[in-house]
């Protein structure tokens, strides 16, 4: 996996050449991997941490397992403690949005305070998966089945064309320690129940079914892409701006394929 990630950042020009990055570490299996990969790289980063609060001393066991590794290799560890159910309940939403909602703020301070390039996070194949398939579950269109993207303005997700059991077969040949999260293993969460449930009884329908499942939706997200290129040069040829007012003629939107009758 090591040469495939090399090859594949080089590839899709995810880092820049003397440029320091922030890498979100929870302490997790992708996270650690991850870490150990820009690591064994030499790509320059820092740690950001966050310690939500939500696993007594477990929680606080990750911020100690990520700030000494951090530290072994001499690198910068950010680290923020929330309380992340008075968020939620100030805010009015759920844990877990809270959640996000507090560590993107974070590392994108940290991001800011320090001038670094982009903030790295650890999603991957089966984050994605299980990503498009919650956005179907709670009704999308097009882009929903776009899933996250491999870097959008300055989040860079370098794992996304790897699979967790690739991730797991390379932290465990080179013998990486990481830290488990025991909430993962629960399925009072959506997300979790698509992935100990709901995408495995999906896979088991054919051999090939989760491989189909992702290029049909590259298809669809080149499809997506296209499309939106030929809307642009449409919208340049029949919409008509004037005095910052733009101007469409009723025949040219209502000939349109795909347009209910007006």
């Amino acid at each position: 996996m090591y040469d495939a990630f090399i090859s594949h950042i080089q590839k899709r020009n995810l880092f820049e050449p003397g440029k320091s990055y922030l890498l979100a570490c929870s302490g997790g299996l992708d996270s650690m991997t991850l870490a150990h990969l820009l690591h064994a790289t030499g790509i320059q980063f820092e740690l950001g941490h966050v310690n939500f609060g939500l696993r007594d001393t477990e929680s606080d066991g990750d911020e100690e397992f990520v700030r000494k590794w951090g530290e072994e290799r001499n690198l910068h560890v950010h680290v923020h403690r929330a309380n992340t159910k008075e968020w939620a309940k100030n805010k009015g939403i759920s844990t877990q949005m809270a959640a996000r909602e507090i560590r993107y703020q974070f590392f994108e301070e940290i991001r800011s305070k320090h001038k670094l390039t982009g903030i790295v996070v650890a999603h991957q194949e089966d984050d994605q998966l299980e990503t498009i398939f919650l956005n179907l579950t709670r009704g999308t269109g097009i882009e929903g089945v776009y899933g996250m993207s491999e870097r959008r303005m300055e989040l860079i997700r370098p794992l996304l064309s790897f699979s967790r059991a690739q991730i797991t077969a390379y932290a465990k040949e080179v013998k990486l320690a990481w830290r488990e999260d025991r909430s993962n293993a629960s399925i009072d969460y959506k997300r979790n129940k698509l992935r100990h449930s709901g995408l495995p009884a999906l896979y088991n329908l054919e051999t090939d079914t989760r491989q189909n499942l992702l290029q049909s939706f590259a298809r669809l997200k080149d499809t997506g892409k296209a499309f939106s290129g030929l809307f642009e040069l449409w919208k340049a040829e029949h919409v008509r701006e004037q005095h910052g007012i733009s101007f469409l003629a009723y025949k040219s939107l209502s000939s349109m394929p795909g347009v209910a009758s007006l």
